[in-house]
């Protein structure tokens, strides 16, 4: 997986979000330590063991599409957008998660060659706007419970 390439697509959200005034709402999700502090001087940092409460908080996220980042969002029942890695970049699995979650109405997928300032802007104007269908969705899951679940088929 190519850090530098996540990097860049959190920087150009950061920077949207920043000159936006949603401040708040970028938050990365992130391991790579790698980049220089300059790239942040809008006054981001990194996130530590605290994401869990941020993400908590937040009234959308942004996201790369992984297996985890899409299990927290479910769990958290968050609106959000996705943008997968790109099959230059990955196994194409981001691609396909993805599209499922946003098949099952819980997510907008923003493919990374199509962001644009404008494109960022308004799809997270259009999620905020619509966020109780994207919660109704996600609480339709046949993905929840899994603990009960499990329990059932014991």
């Amino acid at each position: 997986m190519n850090n530098k390439g996540i990097g860049s697509i959190f920087c150009l959200i950061a920077a949207v979000l920043t000159a936006a005034r949603y401040m708040a709402a970028a938050i990365f999700m992130s391991n790579v330590s790698s980049w220089d502090a300059g790239l942040f001087a809008s006054g981001l940092e990194y996130i530590g063991p605290e994401l869990r409460d941020l993400m908590a908080a937040a009234d959308i996220l942004i996201s790369r599409a992984g297996a985890n980042a899409i299990c927290e969002i479910l769990a958290l029942r968050k609106p959000n957008i996705l943008i997968p890695l790109s099959a230059e970049a990955s196994r194409g699995d981001q691609i396909l998660n993805a599209a499922s979650f946003e098949k099952s109405g819980y997510s907008v997928v923003i493919q990374e060659k199509d962001v644009t300032n404008e494109l960022l802007l308004k799809t997270v104007n259009d999620v905020y706007t619509n966020r109780e269908q994207y919660i109704h969705a996600m609480d339709k899951s046949q993905l929840n419970n899994s603990i009960e679940k499990i329990v059932g088929l014991i």
